[in-house]
């Protein structure tokens, strides 16, 4: 049950639609807007999750955050990984979201079968 609504989620969220079973709007994990604010997202981001994209990305968080500074993170982007860094993130953002949406939706499931007497 878990897996299956988390699945139904993450395709809901790539299009910024609210997230099946959870009284919550999907605005936050919406990749249009973590496409178009990745720079913000960068300066913002917790060194955990910077880590992780740098990762994704094949780079380190340093050469993220001084891309920033430079005002060229796009271009950054786009000349690492012979020209597949979109998929990465686009892979990158789907993770995070299942990272964050996890939690919220097993206690949905375990609410869910446990009024149905399942456990």
């Amino acid at each position: 049950m878990h897996q299956s609504i988390l699945d139904e989620s993450i395709d809901e969220v790539w299009s910024g639609s609210s997230i099946p079973h959870l009284d919550e709007p999907g605005i936050e994990f919406d990749y249009t807007e973590f496409l178009g604010n990745l720079t913000e997202y960068v300066e913002q981001a917790s060194l955990s999750q910077l880590k992780r994209l740098a990762n994704k990305l094949s780079t380190t968080a340093g050469r993220l955050k001084k891309a920033c500074k430079n005002d060229n993170l796009i271009d950054y982007i786009d000349s690492l990984n012979y020209g597949y860094s979109d998929h990465l993130l686009y892979e990158f953002h789907e993770e995070e979201c299942r990272k964050k949406l996890s939690p919220r939706i097993r206690q949905y499931s375990v609410y869910q079968l446990a009024s149905l007497g399942m456990i």
